[in-house]
């Protein structure tokens, strides 16, 4: 997990890797560098989300459903309607 409070916002670790899948390297390299990026990426969402929990204080999905704080991604079927 993400221990360093500068770490949370890895943008020059994104950016150097970005850097270094552009450069004329091997698959192999490539490989391992999107690899890195991944996993950057997936430590930092870990982070954030657990950040979130802990703000919530546990409630979870069902208190951001409850309580506004969440909009599904499609239209509900009262939303679809509406327009009829």
């Amino acid at each position: 997990m993400i221990s360093s409070d500068g770490d949370r916002e890895p943008k020059a670790t994104l950016l150097l890797l970005a850097y270094l899948n552009c450069l004329p390297t091997s698959g192999d390299m490539k490989a391992e560098v999107e690899r890195t990026r991944s996993y950057v990426v997936r430590q930092v969402t870990d982070y954030k989300l657990k950040q979130q929990r802990e703000e919530l204080g546990g409630r979870g999905a069902l208190h951001l459903v409850v309580f506004g704080m969440w909009a599904p991604s499609t239209p509900t079927t009262h939303d679809a309607n509406a327009g009829s």
